[in-house]
């Protein structure tokens, strides 16, 4: 398995967006499996733990040494070693995910097909990338994101939180 990281991708304002890039050893173009949250890509290099045995992504190496696939793990505007300011889900966020993954699906290394996973705020950032419909997203697969994202946070307790701008 190769990896990359960080690789930065400028966004539309000149914000620089980190990845870090998981690719097959073998040559050719692979479907992309992408993930988007503020919980950083370094994370990816912690031990698992009988505890923990997977990440909110599931299992990366699987995923390319046996099943063919890219994974790229993006760290959200203003996390990690990504420029610009965390806002939680705002409009600048779902744009960014948006050009990443263009960006993602134009790679020479990239069939130009490119899907979402993960769960927790991965899951939350694919029904935001879903919603832009960025032509070469092929398919989501948010698992455990929220019941009730409205009550368990905008208005978490019945009470207005003002951390999700949009």
């Amino acid at each position: 398995m190769k990896v990359e990281g960080p690789v930065f991708i400028t966004m539309r304002d000149g914000t620089r967006i980190a990845c870090r890039i998981y690719r097959p050893d073998a040559p050719g173009k692979f479907p992309a499996l992408f993930a988007a949250s503020p919980y950083q890509y370094e994370t990816d290099d912690l031990p698992h733990s009988t505890l923990f045995l997977w990440r909110e992504v599931g299992p990366v190496e699987w995923y390319i040494r046996d099943q063919g696939y890219v994974y790229v793990h993006m760290d959200v505007r203003g996390s990690g070693q990504s420029g610009g300011t965390y806002n939680m889900l705002d409009k600048e966020e779902q744009q960014d995910l948006y050009e990443c993954i263009e960006w993602v699906a134009r790679q020479d290394w990239c069939s130009g097909k490119v899907g979402g996973l993960g769960q927790s705020y991965y899951a939350w950032s694919q029904w935001f990338m879903g919603v832009l419909n960025p032509p070469s997203l092929k398919c989501i697969a948010p698992y455990d994101g929220s019941v009730d994202l409205y009550r368990g946070a905008a208005y978490h307790g019945g009470i207005y939180c003002d951390f999700m701008a949009w």
